[in-house]
């Protein structure tokens, strides 16, 4: 099997690093796996994986009373962080979609770790939805953290995300439009043409 890689830009990774690291841990655990035990292993580091993302980015103001979940009950911490980066009426299906992935994920590589009989396809599954569990809230709070429009202010164009800063520097991004060239005020590189 050829070994997967996260897919994902490092300004989103970088929110969520140590959960990315297990989950590459995990990732190569499969590459070297062969056996059932082995695939619950992987099954584990998944677990461990979705329990540093909640870890890293769980912020008690998530919640309005004092009744706080354990810092590793990840469906809670997914519950309450998909109110927080989707919330509004608008925002109801994604909102819905980060809930239930996380509640399948998780339910998921908690199955694989007891699973006397793991294959490698049930492993490279958990692997799977571990990363995009990771990929979607990765996604959904890197948005609602910078304040992304979903629309272009110049051209009204949907086409608006991450661009380089500069041409030569592939390290730093800036909001911008991918159809007019807007970037986002504040964040305009004298090198990017609009």
């Amino acid at each position: 099997m050829s070994r997967p890689s996260a897919g994902v830009q490092a300004s989103e990774k970088a929110i969520m690093l140590p959960a990315w690291r297990r989950w590459e841990r995990a990732a190569e655990a499969l590459e070297e796996a062969d056996e059932a035990e082995e695939f619950q292993a992987v099954g584990v580091r998944c677990r461990e994986a979705l329990i540093a993302m909640v870890k890293a980015v769980a912020d008690p103001a998530m919640k309005q009373d004092a009744d706080l979940p354990k810092r590793s009950d990840v469906k809670a911490w997914c519950e309450l962080i998909a109110g927080h980066v989707a919330h509004g009426g608008s925002a109801e299906h994604v909102r819905k979609y980060l809930k239930g992935v996380a509640r399948s994920g998780w339910d998921l590589v908690n199955w694989l770790q007891h699973a006397s009989n793991a294959t490698q396809a049930d492993a490279a599954l958990a692997i799977d939805v571990t990363q995009h569990v990771l990929s979607i809230f990765g996604t959904a709070i890197f948005r609602h953290s910078r304040g992304i429009p979903d629309r272009c202010p110049e051209c009204g164009s949907y086409h608006i995300g991450l661009r380089f800063a500069s041409e030569d520097d592939d390290s730093e991004s800036v909001t911008g439009c991918q159809g007019c060239g807007w970037v986002e005020p504040g964040n305009r590189d004298p090198t990017i043409s609009a």
